[in-house]
C-alpha cells in the first residue's frame, strides 16, 4: 500500500514510519527539517521535503497515494504562552484542513490521529473509559471548528 505520512519525522513518526516500512508498505514522509532527509531515506521511507501550510508546494511531486496519515503537531513540546496558544490553534485548523485537501487530490483514504498525554497519579492507568480533561498544549483545537464547509 501506498503511505503518506505529514509529520513523520516527529515523535510518533519515528514509531510509525518504521513499522509500516518493515509491514512492506512503500511509505512516503513529509518534514519539515531537511536534516531528517537522510535519516528518513535511510529507514526505507522516501522523504518529501515541505510544509503543511504551502500543501501546493509538494503536491504535484507526489504519486497517488492509498492512505494519507496525518499525525503533524504545529508545536514543540514545552512552556508556552496564551498568545502563542490561540496562534498555535489556528495553525492546528490550517494543518487539519490542508490534510484533507491533501488526501482529497491524492485520492487517498485520510487517517488523523494525535498524541494525548495525561496527568496520573503514580500507578494510575489512563485508559479509554478515562475522563477527557486536556490541559496546556492538549487544548489546541478545542471547541468546534469545521474542517470543511457545510
Amino acid at each position: 500500500m501506498k503511505v503518506f505520512v505529514i509529520g513523520g519525522s516527529g515523535f510518533l513518526g519515528s514509531y510509525l514510519v518504521p513499522k509500516l516500512v518493515s509491514a512492506g508498505h512503500d511509505v512516503s514522509v513529509l518534514t519539515r527539517r531537511e536534516t531528517e532527509m537522510s535519516r528518513l531515506t535511510q529507514s526505507g521511507a522516501r522523504p518529501i521535503c515541505g510544509d503543511i501550510l504551502d500543501c501546493d508546494a509538494f503536491l504535484p511531486a507526489l504519486p497517488k497515494q492509498d492512505v494519507v496519515v496525518f499525525i503533524a503537531m504545529p508545536f514543540r513540546p514545552g512552556r508556552t504562552t496564551a498568545r502563542k496558544l490561540r496562534a498555535l490553534t489556528a495553525n492546528a485548523t490550517t494543518f487539519a484542513r490542508n490534510a484533507l485537501k491533501v488526501a482529497t487530490r491524492l485520492g487517498a483514504t485520510l487517517i488523523f490521529t494525535r498524541g494525548t498525554g495525561f496527568r496520573t497519579a503514580p500507578g494510575e492507568v489512563a485508559d479509554e473509559t478515562w475522563p477527557f480533561n486536556p490541559v496546556g498544549m492538549a487544548r489546541i483545537g478545542e471547541g468546534s471548528i469545521p474542517l470543511v464547509d457545510e
